[in-house]
Parts: structure tokens; C-alpha cells; sequence
């Protein structure tokens, strides 16, 4: 199971994610970058600089599970994309 982590996260933080599964930190992708590598991830954790839109739900081909959000609020998601994507 691969857990992208798209913005810098604190090493606390990071550890934690790794009892669950495979950690790739890969910050600063390209809105092209991102789509090309959530196709093989369960779970994205993003903060406020990283948008989530349907071109990703569409990419992650329904294997994507969870979008976290580190942080306050949910403007970066597109939350009709991801009610549409389950």
C-alpha cells in the first residue's frame, strides 16, 4: 500500500504514515506529475499548496481511498470529483 505525501510533513507525522504502508514523499509535483503517480497509491495527504481535482480522482482509477488533508480547511479539494469517485 503506497501513501503519497505531496507537501512537507513534520517526521512524526511521516513515521506514523509508515506503520501503514510504503511512504513516498514527492513534493513540489507538477498537476501532471501528480495524476501520473496517485495511479498506484491507496492514499494521498496533501496541504493547502496542492489541488486535488478530477483529473487526479480520474487518474487514481478508483484505487485511491483517502485524501487527507494536514491542516485547516478543504478549498485545494474538489469535493464534487471526489463524492463522484466515492
Amino acid at each position: 500500500m503506497t501513501i503519497l505525501v505531496s507537501e512537507k510533513l513534520e517526521d512524526a507525522r511521516l513515521d506514523l504514515l509508515r506503520g501503514f504502508g510504503n511512504v513516498d514523499c514527492s513534493y513540489g509535483l507538477s498537476p501532471e506529475d501528480l495524476c501520473r503517480k496517485i495511479s498506484s497509491c491507496v492514499a494521498l495527504i496533501v496541504r493547502s499548496g496542492t489541488k486535488v481535482t478530477q483529473e487526479v480522482f480520474e487518474a487514481a482509477k478508483e484505487r485511491l481511498k483517502v485524501v487527507g488533508r494536514a491542516g485547516v480547511g478543504i478549498d485545494n479539494v474538489d469535493l464534487q470529483a471526489a463524492s463522484e469517485f466515492g
